[in-house]
């Protein structure tokens, strides 16, 4: 995918253009003012794919919280719950668990 950053003047003056080049080519866009990014532009299927991997990634945090609870609450050992989340995102979770020992 190419990136092209375009003020925000020029952007006004051809967007016809840009849409053509978003939707034909796939190109995305980086709109700037004063050399401060505004905004971008990205074709639908772009805009599908984050969205699936926004709620992708939604369920993921989710279904770590529901586990994590149930953890918690003494109903999933903890060695059960790092084997559903590699089983489910095929990568292993990496935890650094801190336990305060009283003196």
């Amino acid at each position: 995918m190419n990136t092209v950053t375009i003020s925000a003047g020029r952007m006004r003056d051809n967007f016809g253009d840009v849409l053509n080049r978003v939707r034909d080519a796939g190109e995305r866009f980086i709109v700037k003012r004063r050399d401060n990014p505004l905004a971008a532009l990205i074709s639908m299927t772009e805009l599908e794919r984050l969205e699936r991997l926004e709620r992708l990634e939604r369920e993921r945090d989710e279904e770590i919280l529901r586990m994590a609870k149930a953890t918690s609450e003494g109903l999933v050992p903890v060695e059960t719950l790092f084997e559903q989340y590699e089983a489910l995102h095929g990568e292993r979770l990496e935890v650094a668990i801190h336990v305060k020992v009283a003196s």
